[in-house]
């Protein structure tokens, strides 16, 4: 009596194993797309070295994040990237907007000073 009891709990406890696995399975499939979907971070296509339109101002965008105007770092923090645009945060709150023109030019907006520049690229 013991046994069947047992077994019966034991093909029980299986079942319910067994009905949760397509769930688990459509679980991490969707955590794998989340993370496929996850935007790139690095800087890669944005590198280089970018003088304005006015010749008084350097730009140079590293892969790392790390944002240069005229030698001196910036204290941005990278908020999000898209497509053609990068969204940075000063340390005043301030945005810093650059938009990618094309290959060879960019614009930069800041919030602070209510100012667009036009850069265009010198080196890679």
């Amino acid at each position: 009596m013991k046994q069947k009891t047992l077994l019966k709990k034991v093909v029980f406890v299986l079942s319910l194993l067994f009905s949760m696995i397509p769930f688990m399975i459509q679980l991490r499939l969707t955590q794998q797309e989340k993370k496929s979907k996850t935007k790139d971070l690095s800087l890669k296509k944005w590198k280089g070295l970018w003088v304005s339109d006015k010749g008084d101002l350097l730009l140079e965008i590293s892969e790392k994040s790390n944002i240069f105007m005229n030698n001196s770092p910036l204290e941005l923090t990278l908020q999000n990237i898209l497509n053609n645009e990068l969204l940075f945060q000063d340390q005043y709150g301030y945005s810093i907007n650059i938009t990618k023109k094309n290959e060879y030019s960019l614009l930069l907006f800041d919030e602070a000073e209510q100012k667009e520049y036009l850069f265009s690229r010198i080196a890679k």
